[in-house]
């Protein structure tokens, strides 16, 4: 019994610091003009203990999740690089990041084109 108490303790441990890293953490957020949409911009916690050159935070992956203002998800969608975010164009119908996702509000659904995967239509209501 004495030898079992240690191993709990560390595999609390070990969760712990699991959950610690795999945590998402918010970079930014962007709203649109009128204030009915914004963009938030997320990266996983353990990103930031990965090597990267100086100044290159921005290049480390991440998502972006755009909600409505009752908190609502529109889709998340994931980025090679969190600076893809700086793209974000708002249009009368949804969002845009041009040559990689689009967002349509009306339909509550979003397109991702990459260039690694096929393309990728959601419904995040669904």
């Amino acid at each position: 019994m004495k030898k079992l108490i240690p191993l709990v303790i560390l595999a609390c441990a070990v969760a712990a610091v699991c959950a610690v890293l795999f945590n998402p953490s918010e970079s930014k957020r962007i709203t649109r003009p009128d204030g009915a949409f914004t963009a938030v911009v997320s990266y996983r916690n353990y990103q930031t203990y990965l090597p990267s050159a100086p100044g290159d935070s921005g290049g480390m992956p991440g998502f972006i999740t755009i909600y409505d203002r009752s908190g609502q998800s529109y889709g998340r969608i994931p980025l090679s690089k969190i600076s893809q975010a700086n793209e974000l164009q708002w249009t009368d119908t949804g969002a845009i990041i041009p040559g990689y996702c689009n967002w349509e509000f009306s339909s509550r659904s979003y397109r991702v084109l990459d260039e690694d995967h096929a393309r990728q239509e959601s419904d995040p209501s669904r």
